[in-house]
């Protein structure tokens, strides 16, 4: 069945796939989504599919509302919301007991850097940072999983075995939980690193680029160590 307002909804899909275009995102509508008030878009970046963008059409108010809970990708979120002038979700307070390990990675012009920070009780331990120089196509995945594994180390040399790893990629626990399949060689040393991991692990999802303090310092890291500083 044809929605009454199709037009309104393809002609706003039209506007967001040229704002994705310039962004460097691929968007383009799902004409099997389409419903009364609703049209979907197929998010993708770089080759790799991110999810879909939802779009609601009130035809009371002629206004649009974007809803992202179907992108998968955090950073790719983040972009759309900027894009559309979406609002960033409020950071949820996150207690600070035990050692933390806030990982991040980051893609800027071609480098891919990695940043973490280490707390026991809120109090800094250590940061690190780096720039990565292998599976750069996968971009700042290469630089989240990297900087888990960088952070991992330090507590395992230090005699830290239980930590609170905190990431905004979800990719970061579910390779090392498998319920990601592992299908690039990246991926699977990382899998087989969090394998043989004498630290035991806690993970907890954070929203990125959301004010959450420590993250957004392992955010500001990981682009320190992709520009070599």
């Amino acid at each position: 069945m044809r929605s009454k307002y199709e037009k309104e909804l393809y002609q706003e899909a039209a506007r967001i796939t040229a704002l994705c275009t310039k962004a460097g995102l691929f968007a383009r509508a799902d004409p099997t989504s389409l419903r009364a008030y609703q049209l979907k878009l197929d998010i993708a970046r770089a080759g790799a599919p991110c999810g879909q963008l939802s779009v609601y059409y009130a035809p009371s108010t002629r206004t649009f509302k974007h809803v992202l809970n179907e992108i998968r990708d955090a950073a790719v979120a983040h972009q759309l919301r900027q894009l559309l002038g979406i609002p960033e979700p409020h950071a949820k307070e996150i207690p600070a007991q035990g050692v933390q390990l806030y990982v991040d990675g980051s893609y800027i012009d071609g480098r891919v850097g990695y940043g973490a920070v280490i707390l026991r009780d809120g109090v800094v331990l250590h940061t690190l940072r780096g720039r990565v120089y292998e599976d750069v196509a996968l971009r700042q995945v290469a630089g989240e999983l990297k900087a888990a594994m960088e952070a991992l180390s330090w507590c395992a040399a230090n005699g830290i075995h239980e930590v609170q790893l905190l990431y905004d990629y979800e990719g970061v626990e579910k390779w090392a939980t498998r319920k990601w399949k592992a299908n690039k060689l990246l991926t699977q040393a990382y899998q087989l690193y969090m394998a043989d991991c004498p630290v035991n692990i806690r993970w907890q999802k954070v929203a990125s680029h959301s004010g959450t303090r420590w993250n957004d310092e392992a955010d500001r890291l990981a682009k320190q160590g992709a520009l070599g500083q």
